[in-house]
């Protein structure tokens, strides 16, 4: 009788598992323009900025990133970013390097507010950056003004930071943000290769112990 070793029986199955996972890639970013559809599924928290304590919420927002930051607007005239009447007060610039870091204490996989990017006139627009995987990805914020944006990522992360858009020589972007959401997926459906996995695993052993059986009763 012939008789498939543990190490026969392991290199047949990495070999049949192999063909059906798919190659490791960097995480992708998904934006939203209504919230509904990037709420769904997620265990969400919102920091609302009514003040400058926000340890509740597990959010914290740096805009000194590259440089004090100074915005401007009609009410206020010249002055720091920061936050006014309840809403975040900021200005990156990609061309004098500024930036806003947002940290998170616990890691999520979507993030999402209420924009405003007329604060200080058109400028260069803004994109959000997070690194999720093995590099950064990139998402536009894509409201022409004001409006709800979000986007979702394929891999958690713990940080995510705020930058112009434009090339060098654009013009800084003001803006405003409020109900910052951020939060996680509910539940994790298992990819379908890796329950394959796991189902083929289960079957050679299962053929492993029926065989060994047969050789110790002859």
């Amino acid at each position: 009788m012939n008789r498939v070793s543990p190490k026969s029986l392991a290199a047949t199955l990495t070999l049949l598992v192999g063909g059906f996972l798919p190659a490791v890639q960097a995480a992708a970013l998904q934006g939203y323009t209504d919230e509904n559809d990037w709420a769904a599924g997620l265990d969400v928290q919102t920091e609302q900025f009514q003040n400058d304590d926000w340890s509740d919420s597990g959010l914290s927002v740096d805009t000194t990133g590259g440089g004090s930051h100074r915005v401007y607007t009609d009410a206020l005239g010249v002055h720091a970013a920061g936050v006014y009447a309840g809403l975040l007060e900021d200005r990156v610039s990609t061309s004098k390097g500024r930036y806003t870091i947002v940290t998170f204490k616990q890691a999520v996989s979507a993030f999402a507010a209420d924009w405003d990017v007329s604060l200080a006139g058109t400028g260069e627009s803004l994109q959000i950056w997070v690194n999720a995987g093995d590099e950064d990805q990139a998402v536009d914020v894509a409201v022409s003004t004001a409006g709800f944006f979000g986007f979702r990522s394929s891999g958690s992360f713990t940080e995510l930071r705020i930058r112009g858009a434009g090339l060098g020589g654009a013009l800084a972007e003001g803006y405003s943000m409020d109900n910052a959401r951020f939060g996680v997926a509910v539940t994790a459906v298992p990819e379908p290769a890796t329950a394959l996995m796991w189902a083929m695993g289960a079957g050679g052993l299962l053929v492993l112990r029926r065989r060994r059986g047969r050789s110790q009763e002859t």
